[in-house]
């Protein structure tokens, strides 16, 4: 029974050496920092004396690691594929949902791709119940506030005039001339 407590007692002795070992800092310090062209080199002098002053411990993201620089060619190769990508998964959403291309021409196309930008990977769309239920409904609100309201711009002159307002913008050619 007592080799059982001496082992117990051995292993956690043990285990506390291993714990304030691994939480201390490293003991090397750092006599000299040589930058060379390709590379930074550590001289560690164990064999002076011991008396030098020594300049500390050496910080691991002090190092320096060379990387390249992209070059513009390869930067713009880069955004050539994602907008291909891009393109590729639009057109083949437009072709299997049957929705015509010149849909990508209306604002509110350019709208909902900085949108999808901005939030970035990782976000799944909206279902088509959120869409019927809640956000077209959303939407259906938004239109039936007055434009003042939503432009937050009355009409120049003193004439009442009717708001000739198409997708929340205000059409100068459906105005009536007069």
């Amino acid at each position: 029974m007592k080799e059982k407590e001496t082992s117990k007692a051995n292993i956690t002795r043990r285990r506390q050496e291993i714990r304030e070992e691994l939480s201390a800092p490293p003991q090397r310090c750092v006599d000299e920092i040589r930058l060379s062209r390709r590379r930074q080199t550590i001289d560690l002098d164990d064999d002076e004396e011991d008396d030098d002053p020594r300049v500390g411990l050496l910080d691991p993201f002090l190092i320096q690691r060379r990387e390249k620089q992209p070059s513009i060619s390869a930067a713009f190769k880069n955004l050539k594929i994602c907008k291909e990508k891009i393109g590729r998964a639009t057109s083949r959403w437009l072709f299997f949902n049957s929705i015509p291309a010149n849909a990508v021409k209306g604002s509110y196309y350019e709208s909902m791709i900085e949108t999808i930008g901005e939030v970035g990977k990782g976000v799944e769309g909206p279902t088509p119940y959120a869409i019927y239920n809640k956000y077209l409904d959303l939407e259906v609100e938004y239109m039936k506030t007055p434009m003042e309201s939503r432009v937050g711009v009355g009409w120049s002159d003193p004439a009442p005039r009717p708001d000739y307002a198409i997708h929340g913008t205000i059409c100068p050619d459906m105005l009536p001339h007069g």
